[in-house]
């Protein structure tokens, strides 16, 4: 649920004007995003063949929706696999988290709290190991040791997510380094009022 991932804290992190994503360049930024996509994916890619079936990306989604029909599931497989060749590449694994991250963030200015998009959710599961609601500095390192990135980028990866500066990163602070909202005209979606009632 939205209520419990979106807790108190997700009111002060995101409820600022101006979110601190650390001390990384524009460029390092995407860099670091591509890290923490490109290992997510690895983890549900369980046959190393890199992509997704069918039954690695319900493997994926039931770490939070453990009832998941089969047609809701259905539902959630065509919007993942956009190409429709009954596969997930990266790419349209990137893009439907991108989907599913504007959907959590409209549902959240539009304090729709009952649910949550649930691809992103699994993938936030995946990096919190010890399903304490947020990811701490050991659970991104023991994640990431496997990919060969150096530790100074990681640290740079946590750091950039960390955005309130408190030692650990909540679903709000993960979702906004991994799809930043794109600034609006006048009236549109603001960052501040994320997490506001």
């Amino acid at each position: 649920r939205v209520a419990m991932v979106f807790g108190k804290k997700t009111g002060a992190a995101a409820g600022r004007s101006s979110i601190n994503q650390g001390h990384a360049k524009p460029e390092s930024k995407r860099e670091l995003r591509n890290i923490v996509l490109k290992q997510s994916f690895s983890v549900a890619d369980v046959d190393n063949n890199g992509h997704l079936t069918r039954p690695e990306l319900r493997e994926l989604l039931r770490r939070i929706l453990p009832h998941l029909t089969q047609e809701e599931f259905g539902k959630m497989w065509e919007a993942a696999d956009a190409n429709h060749d009954n596969k997930v590449t990266f790419a349209e694994f990137s893009k439907w988290l991108e989907q599913d991250a504007n959907k959590d963030l409209a549902e959240a200015v539009t304090e729709v709290t009952g649910t949550t998009g649930p691809a992103l959710l699994s993938i936030f599961r995946i990096w919190d190991a010890d399903n304490g609601g947020t990811i701490s500095r050991e659970e991104l390192m023991k994640m990431c040791l496997p990919s060969g990135v150096p530790q100074h980028k990681l640290e740079s990866v946590f750091d950039s997510m960390d955005a309130n500066n408190d030692h650990e990163i909540d679903y709000a602070e993960f979702l906004l380094f991994l799809f930043p909202p794109v600034p609006t005209e006048p009236g549109g979606f603001d960052v501040s009022s994320l997490g506001k009632k």
